[in-house]
């Protein structure tokens, strides 16, 4: 099972995501998601996502609290995965520091202002169990 971890960074009612290259190589060209990477051999998930923001926004995480575990496996994929959606906390005014070190860029986004057709699968569904999450909405029975 290969497993891999997200970074969802939620300020002011908007996410930050990562832009994918658009090079024809890799998962996802050119698509919005949430930054991460895969756990290294012998990595736990929660060192693997503060290891992974600090490589890619150059930023180190504050606080991170897992939100959900996905395990998955596409048709076109040949191993089962399973993806560590973590909240992350990161210190005040840390958008002025950003820097990208992968991909072509970065978005802030409103919940409205989400393209699906342009977002990574999985990551919809870590979007849409925080946003039930954030209206407190009662999904689970009595």
């Amino acid at each position: 099972m290969i497993k891999s971890v997200a970074g969802i960074i939620f300020i002011n009612n908007k996410y930050l995501f990562h832009v994918r290259d658009n090079k024809s190589s890799i998962w996802f060209p050119g698509f919005n998601g949430f930054f991460g990477g895969l756990v290294d051999k012998n990595e736990t998930p929660i060192h693997a996502i503060k290891r992974e923001i600090l490589e890619e926004l150059n930023i180190p995480v504050v606080k991170a609290k897992l939100l959900i575990k996905a395990n998955f496996k596409p048709s076109k994929l040949k191993q089962q995965r399973e993806r560590f959606y973590y909240l992350i906390t990161l210190k005040k005014n840390f958008a002025k520091q950003l820097k990208i070190n992968e991909g072509s860029g970065f978005k802030f986004l409103s919940i409205n202002q989400l393209m699906l057709s342009k977002m990574i699968p999985w990551d919809i569904t870590a979007i849409y169990y925080h946003q039930l999450i954030l209206k407190n909405k009662k999904f689970i029975p009595n």
